[in-house]
């Protein structure tokens, strides 16, 4: 009886409703299982729609026959980058222009006389308090005030004078420049380059610019103010454009040519040979965005392909054999790159191979033939760009088929919405079977821990029948 007392202890008993729940619990465990399975469809089927999204919007971007689409990429290349550089929209018109740039756009400037800086000039000639003038530029009038205190050297009333025309808003920068150690004068710059923007300054209350010789009328010379520039003609940016004179406020000009922005950056004398601008199809540009529209196919087709494999060798499956839906679209998506375009205009390309783009037995593509690519560029973009962009082209076959799968409550959202479903039920199922186990559970203690109680009554009759036997025997010895 002692043995089965020990069986019955409080650890024992703990052991005994494990090992019970653990067979009981195994319908639960075959449900996470399930429920485990479904998760991890759920990532995958998550996975091929962010791949085929991406594959979607690469054939959406190739469908759009738009000026600013793919096939209509433009470069611009000069023939002297130290004098000037282009950068050409999608749809510019393509050709070649010949340009002699003679002078550059620049900054109106004006310089004030120079001071020593420790010296008191300005303030004994001008006086203490509030002065006042005006700065315009490009029709804006802008009027800066400026106060002067008793006991100002000249270095620091430059300072503050700078500093005002700088918070004032008006369309200049002053800068205080030391002309040597000791030295310095006020800078006033235009912030746009042209002679629209003209500096012009007037006193309004006080002499304060006639007393720094501020004066936009007159040149400036090493020692005294005036304009850098009182020809304001030699602001502008003059060039000649195919033997037609073009003259503009800024060196970055964008309404010249179409589409195309020249940006000047140095000038030539006029018997310099000119610069030869040429404006072509970007074959970079649009092999590029070829090449990430192949990427982003074939990593379509390689994760259909992984999902869809089966190794009958190890009776492994993919979680996509045997689904039609998939199976339906792996074989359309081959079907359109290695197909016929029969939309293209008469004479051109109505294969991908035929621009340089092959499809491999796995269904992969790649641009096996760059030369042959370029080649096709460069000739005419438009028939490479029928391929994928006419009424039948390769990419609007595409985005039309790919779109019922990925929209909202398209296919895969239809798919991962019942997987969803048969997860929630589920985690339904094994609620109510934990709730059954749990019941199970504390009954089952109960029952062993009542034959506990019963054991130990039965333990302590067996004692008490033991001396009693012990008594009997040792009278009747």
């Amino acid at each position: 009886m002692s043995s089965m007392s020990s069986i019955f202890g409080t650890s024992s008993i703990d052991y005994i409703v494990a090992q019970y729940m653990a067979i009981e619990r195994q319908p639960i465990t075959a449900l996470e299982d399930q429920q485990s399975l479904l998760s991890s469809r759920l990532w995958m089927y998550a996975e091929l729609q962010s791949r085929l999204y991406d594959l979607r919007n690469a054939a959406h971007d190739l469908s759009s026959t738009l000026s600013s689409s793919t096939f209509n990429l433009r470069t611009a290349t000069s023939s002297d980058t130290d004098i000037l550089t282009a950068v050409a929209s999608s749809g510019s018109a393509m050709g070649t222009y010949s340009i002699l740039v003679t002078q550059l756009a620049k900054n109106d400037t004006v310089l004030s006389d120079v001071f020593t800086d420790s010296n008191g000039t300005i303030l004994s000639s001008e006086g203490a308090g509030a002065k006042s003038f005006t700065i315009s530029v490009n029709g804006v009038d802008t009027t800066v005030n400026v106060t002067l205190s008793s006991g100002e050297d000249d270095e620091t009333v430059l300072n503050n004078v700078a500093q005002a025309i700088n918070d004032s808003g008006a369309d200049v920068t002053a800068s205080v420049i030391h002309v040597s150690s000791t030295t310095s004068r006020l800078e006033i710059k235009s912030d746009e380059t042209g002679s629209t923007y003209t500096i012009g300054l007037a006193d309004v209350s006080g002499t304060l610019l006639s007393t720094l010789g501020l004066d936009e009328s007159v040149a400036a010379t090493d020692t005294q103010g005036g304009s850098i520039y009182t020809d304001k003609s030699l602001l502008n940016a003059e060039l000649d454009l195919d033997g037609i004179s073009i003259t503009r406020d800024s060196n970055s000009i964008s309404d010249v040519i179409d589409g195309v922005t020249i940006n000047l950056v140095g000038y030539q004398n006029q018997t310099d040979i000119p610069v030869t601008l040429t404006i072509s199809s970007d074959v970079d540009g649009i092999q590029a965005e070829i090449e990430d529209f192949i990427t982003k196919y074939n990593d379509a087709i390689d994760y259909l392909n992984e999902n869809m494999a089966v190794d009958p060798d190890n009776s492994v499956r993919g979680m996509l054999a045997g689904n039609f839906t998939f199976t339906n679209l792996r074989s359309n998506l081959r079907s359109i790159v290695s197909g016929f375009v029969s939309t293209v205009q008469a004479g051109n390309p109505e294969l991908l191979s035929q621009v340089g783009i092959t499809i491999d037995e796995d269904g992969r593509l790649s641009l096996s033939d760059e030369e042959e690519f370029a080649n096709a560029i460069e000739e005419d973009p438009s028939q490479v760009g029928d391929l994928f962009n006419t009424s039948g082209g390769i990419a609007v076959q595409l985005d039309t088929l790919l779109y019922d799968y990925v929209k909202t409550g398209g296919f895969i959202d239809d798919i991962e919405e019942s997987v969803n479903n048969q997860v929630d039920f589920i985690d339904t199922r094994i609620g109510r079977m934990e709730d059954r186990l749990a019941i199970r559970e504390d009954e089952l203690r109960r029952e062993l821990y009542d034959l506990q109680s019963m054991l130990a009554s039965l333990t302590s009759q067996q004692s008490y029948m033991q001396q009693f036997y012990g008594s009997i025997m040792a009278n009747m010895g």
